[in-house]
């Protein structure tokens, strides 16, 4: 079944990746006040990037799940040529480890959350 608005769920995700690509690589990074908290970002926001992209392509999650793990090693290389942030492999680690969560969570049954919430949507403003 087609997503009623595929592109608004497209531009989200867009914008999503532009988040990712700002934090990645200014100055001062957000931190988590908790052990390994940087790393537990990681996990959680490469998680959620997976699982969005599965959503939308159901079908070919290998293609975003491959892509998510390159562009996470270019912030990581980035970073370490920045002079003002480090390049580290745990964080590579995380990413990877987010987007093999966001993989196997995208198959448990919830997975169709966003089908559901997009035809809710759609009922709500009448585009069904």
């Amino acid at each position: 079944m087609q997503l009623v608005y595929y592109r608004g769920w497209l531009i989200l995700g867009g914008i999503l990746l532009v988040a990712v690509w700002w934090l990645s690589l200014r100055p001062s990074p957000p931190s988590i006040d908790l052990p390994y908290g940087d790393k537990l970002g990681h996990l959680t926001i490469y998680t959620i990037q997976m699982i969005w992209a599965a959503w939308l392509w159901p079908r070919q999650r290998w293609l975003p799940a491959l892509s998510l793990c390159v562009m996470g090693a270019i912030l990581e290389v980035l970073q370490g040529m920045s002079g003002y942030r480090t390049f580290e492999y745990a964080d590579m680690a995380a990413n990877a480890a987010g987007v093999l969560l966001g993989w196997t969570l995208a198959l448990m049954p919830f997975s169709l959350g966003l089908l559901t919430l997009d035809m809710a949507l759609a009922r709500r403003f009448g585009r069904s």
